[in-house]
């Protein structure tokens, strides 16, 4: 949702700009009427479940403004590309930032910190990853951030 918000925003900055989200879930319905009430019909739309690798190799940015990720498997599959990304601080997030490959929004994402975000990194030039995680790399950050978040919760 805060996504469509800020691809509204964006449209009144950026000429030609065009959302495309990938993917299927219950909320379609919701996000469908959210494109239509913000007028974003030929400007966003939702093409459901399907490979999303011909989407990577027209997009100028991904965004992935999630309240949780385990990882982020998708933002890491647009970096390995050479697609900037755009990410709330969640999953990966830090970790492709150190990169160079990801702007990260902290959380609770509003629609201007992700369109200003999202416009910066239209033209933002990066290269791809070079070093994919292994699944220990991915398991050992995994670990640190429950670890992390346990400690905070019990005050440590």
């Amino acid at each position: 949702a805060v996504l469509l918000e800020a691809t509204a925003l964006l449209r009144e900055r950026v000429s030609g700009i065009h959302l495309v989200i990938v993917g299927e879930g219950p909320e379609r319905d919701v996000l469908q009427r959210q494109i239509d009430a913000l007028h974003l019909t030929g400007t966003a739309g939702l093409v459901g479940s399907q490979d999303p690798a011909p989407w990577l190799t027209k997009a100028s940015v991904f965004a992935m403004p999630s309240l949780h990720e385990g990882w982020g498997v998708a933002a890491v599959e647009a970096a390995l590309v050479g697609v900037p990304v755009v990410m709330s601080a969640t999953g990966c997030a830090a970790w492709l930032e150190a990169q160079g490959s990801a702007e990260v929004v902290s959380l609770p994402v509003s629609a201007s910190s992700l369109a200003a975000a999202l416009e910066r990194s239209l033209s933002r030039a990066t290269t791809p990853l070079k070093h994919v995680p292994s699944a220990q790399d991915v398991a050992a950050e995994q670990i640190r951030h429950w670890q992390e978040a346990i400690g905070s919760r019990q005050g440590k």
